[in-house]
């Protein structure tokens, strides 16, 4: 009972007010002396907490011989109304909003720190995205976002998901077009990259101790980084797996020796030179 008293305050109701509805849930009709009785509000502020919950249209008054009582208004009628008063109250914001703010500045870059406020950042993200959704996560990161991403592969949008844990086999955590690969050393941190229509990403870091950071931001080098990150490191994978092999069936010793170069997190520049080398023997 107590967390549905919290609920209804998260909602707007104060606590006496979510006190007498819960009360006149559990016993009802009542009338003022019986609900404060029964509730443990104060007898003399129930009337006005009754006459707020009437405004609210939570409760209604039912006039009987042996005088006036209260009785809730059904559970699901008043949640439905609720929702509509919200959400109209939010759509007349949204207008009158609009009409006093200027144009948002989109080359913003927004840091945000901890694993919950990431994940509605990496949601909002995901939700924003039209046509096109790239993302690079791992299986737990993936997984809190799996909702959204079934939401959006449903309806027709094209999502290329890479595997950043090199996972064996596709689970049910990654979506659309998905590609494996492992990237980094994840004892030591994972990464979890969203790019929505090549014009917004949400990049971010957890470190060993479970901190976890991020920036989401419309800012277009940042944007491309990301996009050409994710887009190269499928190309890579797709190779390494074989799709894009020679008649032999096989990688060439340059192009294996390259390939593990290129993910080398110790030879910065020795992929470089065996590039240029590559390049000038052939």
């Amino acid at each position: 009972m107590e967390m549905a008293s919290d609920q209804l305050q998260e909602i707007g109701f104060s606590q006496y007010e979510a006190q007498a509805y819960i009360g006149l849930l559990q016993h009802y009709p009542l009338n003022g002396y019986e609900l404060a009785k029964e509730s443990g509000i104060p007898r003399p502020n129930v009337y006005a907490v009754l006459e707020k919950l009437q405004e609210k249209g939570a409760v209604l008054r039912l006039d009987t011989p042996e005088g006036t009582r209260y009785a809730p208004v059904p559970v699901r009628e008043l949640i439905q109304r609720l929702r509509g008063q919200y959400m109209a109250s939010l759509d007349a914001a949204n207008r009158s909003l609009s009409e006093i703010s200027p144009q948002i500045e989109e080359h913003y870059v927004w840091n945000v720190h901890g694993y919950a406020v990431v994940i509605e950042h990496a949601r909002a993200v995901i939700r924003s995205a039209q046509e096109q959704l790239l993302i690079a996560a791992g299986p737990e990161d993936a997984r809190a976002l799996t909702e959204c991403l079934q939401q959006k592969e449903t309806s027709g949008l094209q999502v290329s998901t890479l595997c950043l844990a090199g996972c064996s086999q596709t689970c049910a955590a990654c979506h659309g077009d998905v590609h494996r690969d492992l990237f980094g050393d994840r004892e030591r941190s994972r990464w979890l990259i969203i790019v929505a229509d090549q014009r917004e990403v949400l990049a971010g870091e957890m470190d060993q101790g479970g901190e976890i950071s991020a920036i989401r931001t419309r800012q277009r080098l940042l944007v491309n980084l990301a996009f050409g990150f994710i887009r190269n490191s499928i190309a890579l994978s797709t190779l390494k797996q074989g799709a894009c092999l020679g008649s032999n069936g096989i990688f060439s010793q340059n192009e294996d020796d390259f390939l593990h170069l290129l993910h080398s997190e110790s030879a910065q520049e020795d992929w470089l030179a065996h590039l240029r080398q590559m390049h000038y023997s052939s």
